[in-house]
Formats: C-alpha cells, structure tokens, sequence
C-alpha cells in the first residue's frame, strides 16, 4: 500500500479520537478531564427527564415503527437526541425550572492528548497494510517503516451545552460549541415548537472538513428540518450559509420549505408509507 493511502485510513483514526479526546487522554501525566456526563442509555431521572418523557411519549410508536424502514436516514431521531442529553444535563447540574421556564448550561474542559501511527492500523486489521489497492503496486508494505506514519495533537478542548424551554417542553431551544485551544471546531442550534399535536424542529449544525493538521469551516451549515407526529414524520436536510435566515419551528410552513430549498436528504411517512429521498 502506498504512504498516501496509509494516511487515508490514518485520517479515519484521527477524526474518530479526535472526537473522543474529550473523554479520553494518553501519554504523559494524566490531565483533569471534564466532568463525564451519564452515559446515553441510563434513565436520567428528575423534573426535566419527566417533562422530557411527556414530550416525546406521543411520538416513541412512530419513530420505532419507521426506524426498520429508515435504511439511514436518522434525522427524525434529533429531537430524541437532543432533548435526551438535555435531561441528563439538567440531572447533572441539579437544573430546576424557575419562573416557568428551563434555563441552564453545562461546561466541560480539559486538556488532552492523542498519538497514533500506522502501526494502529496494522494492529486493529493486519490486511489493511498488506493489501494492495492499487493495480500495478504490488511492494509490499514494511512495516520496519511504520514509524513514518505516526502524529500525535491535543491541547485545551471546551464544549458549552446551553438549553432555553418552557416548563412543559411546549417550545424551547438548544445550542451546543465545542473549541479546541480557543477556535470553534464545533457549532449547533436545535429548536422546536409544539403545533397541533406535531413536534415540529429545526437543526443546524456546523459543517467542516478535516485534514491531518487542520480543521476548517466551510461556512456552511447542514440543517434538519421537519416534524413529527403520532402517525407519520416527514423531515428534510439541505444546506446553507445564513442561520440567521433558518426556519422558526413555531411558525414554519413545511410545504412551503420543501419548494424553497434543495433537499439532500429526506424521509417521510404518509399513511403508513415510508418513503425515502433520494
């Protein structure tokens, strides 16, 4: 396999501890790391996990009964995702609603550190390096040379959860910013609205793109947008540069939504009939 290959699978590691060093840090004096929130299949309990489990309940047979038919298209499930976390922060932090309304935030810091090298690759799957991708290539990979594959990063990573709701969970908002030695390397704004028994959202989440040294925002944004409802769903993706200009969860026309941008994605139930797009 040539180097640059090599750096390719590299890449897949990196991306994947990159997102996990928040949690995680190797080599060197062990750093003090953020506070660990509960892991996601634990039943969060309190006054927010209540009022969480309230909103979602109408909704749980509709998303279980699509997700066997969903074949990937998971945008449906943000809400679930989001508010779940929201539940387990408010446990966290002791959050109580005050003044009709959730208003909190929780913080996590630490510094960390990752080192990988090709040879994580040749112990994980021995066959990704003696494999030979490319027609004509047919040199062997030495794996005396491994140590040419090797790159280590790190430093102060920070991430803010901040929730606004009403008491009942009837509207509210979300935003979530992660940084690494004081840049933004991750951005994203979930608000919802309750409307005539559907659970209707909007998701914006910031899109980058990675190399080995650097992270760089593209200026873009990929957003979620739909409802749900007792039976049936419909929610898009597509892409764009203003979130100022996003739609309001309390006021959206999904009709008029779906003619105004160019989908990516989109999954949809209609009278038991899901359909999936493209």
């Amino acid at each position: 396999m040539k180097k640059g290959a090599v750096w390719a699978l590299l890449l897949v590691i990196l991306l994947v501890l990159g997102g996990c060093a928040a949690r995680e840090a190797e080599d060197g004096p062990a750093p003090s790391s953020p506070p660990a929130s509960p892991a996601p299949t634990d039943a969060p309990s309190g006054a927010a996990a209540d009022a969480v489990n309230a909103l979602l309940s109408p909704y749980r047979a509709e998303m279980e009964r699509v997700a066997p038919q969903s074949g990937g298209h998971a945008a449906y499930a943000i809400p679930e995702q989001v508010l779940g976390q929201m539940s387990r922060d408010a446990q966290a932090v002791g959050a109580e609603e005050k003044n009709g309304r959730w208003q909190f935030s929780i913080e996590e810091t630490g510094e960390h550190i990752y080192q990988s090298s090709a040879m994580d690759l040749y112990e994980s799957d021995p066959s990704l390096l003696s494999a030979t991708p490319e027609p004509g290539d047919e040199t062997p990979q030495d794996r005396q040379l491994m140590g040419d594959y090797e790159t280590s990063g790190g430093g102060a990573f920070g991430r803010v959860r901040s929730y606004d709701a009403a008491a009942d969970l009837s509207s509210g908002q979300a935003e979530f910013t992660d940084t690494l030695n004081g840049e933004t390397t991750g951005h994203e704004r979930f608000s919802f609205a309750l409307r005539d028994g559907k659970l209707y959202f909007v998701d914006a989440a910031m899109d980058l793109t990675a190399d080995l040294d650097t992270l760089e925002n593209l200026g873009k944004y990929l957003v979620a947008a739909g409802y749900l409802s007792k039976d049936g769903l419909d929610v898009i993706e597509y892409e764009t540069t203003d979130v100022s200009a996003l739609p309001d969860p309390h006021t959206m026309d999904y009709a008029a939504l779906l003619a105004s941008v160019t989908p990516l994605d989109r999954i949809s139930d209609q009278n038991g009939r899901v359909t999936l797009y493209p």
